[in-house]
């Protein structure tokens, strides 16, 4: 099932996608989703990022690439704060004091239930479901700093969408990202250190997760970005979230 955000006539709302066409939803944190009226195709809209979290966790160094050739003895967690979230189609923008923006595409978790100290076996029943992200970065100001806060946190630096796939094995897909068209980088989900399952349970052992959080996976590979450029994360099973650097 894909759930999604949308705003027609200058309202938001949520919506299920079968098909090609939006029919709208109450929360899709109840816990039952009833379809309701069309609200029309999916060109007819405006989709909007899929959630509105209060949190946005990161995991670095998930995957063996670069900087990091092996496991580290837990997960490395940053935050980025909800004021960088956009939806698919928004443009991101290049923060004139940078000279070096990169794209890190990610596996998304979508929390759906509040979680506090839950097991790694029972991670997935807390989880709405998947969505893609970009962790756009100033990659410059994180190599000056050696740390996050400067080179996560600007506006836009966080764009995620189109939908929520609650259908989804998480570790058994795969990212690509292009920009321009051109693969510039791709991976198995499946080869992460710490599955997602790992991630929540962990996680939640610090802090209570509430609904609509979401716990931004790590990224198989990262690549520059320049003014212009049209970055596309794409995640099968998912979609394709597309953005343009401005």
């Amino acid at each position: 099932m894909k759930l999604l955000r949308y705003q027609k006539d200058h309202q938001s709302s949520y919506g299920l996608l079968d098909g090609d066409t939006i029919y709208q939803i109450g929360s899709p944190y109840a816990d039952r989703i009833d379809k309701g009226r069309a609200a029309g195709s999916l060109q007819s809209v405006k989709l909007l990022a899929p959630c509105e979290p209060s949190k946005i966790i990161c995991a670095a160094k998930n995957y063996p690439w670069g900087e990091n050739p092996s496991k580290s003895p837990r997960p490395v967690l940053f935050f980025k704060p909800p004021s960088s979230v956009i939806g698919p189609e928004e443009n991101i923008i290049y923060p004139s004091s940078s000279q070096h923006l990169i794209f890190e595409s990610e596996l998304v978790v979508v929390m759906g239930k509040v979680a506090r100290n839950v097991p790694v076996k029972d991670a997935r029943q807390y989880v709405l479901g998947y969505t893609c992200g970009n962790d756009v970065t100033a990659y410059d100001f994180i190599l000056r700093d050696n740390a996050t806060f400067h080179g996560k946190s600007f506006d836009t630096f966080c764009p995620l969408g189109p939908f929520i796939e609650t259908n989804l094995d998480p570790d058994e897909t795969t990212i690509t990202c292009r920009v321009n068209g051109q693969v510039k980088a791709s991976g198995a989900t499946g080869g992460k250190y710490y599955s997602c399952g790992e991630l929540v349970s962990f996680i939640s052992g610090i802090m209570t997760l509430l609904p609509g959080d979401i716990i931004m996976t790590g990224t198989p590979d990262i690549g520059t970005i320049n003014h212009g450029d049209v970055v596309e994360v794409d995640i099968q099973g998912i979609g394709v979230l597309r953005n343009r650097v401005v």
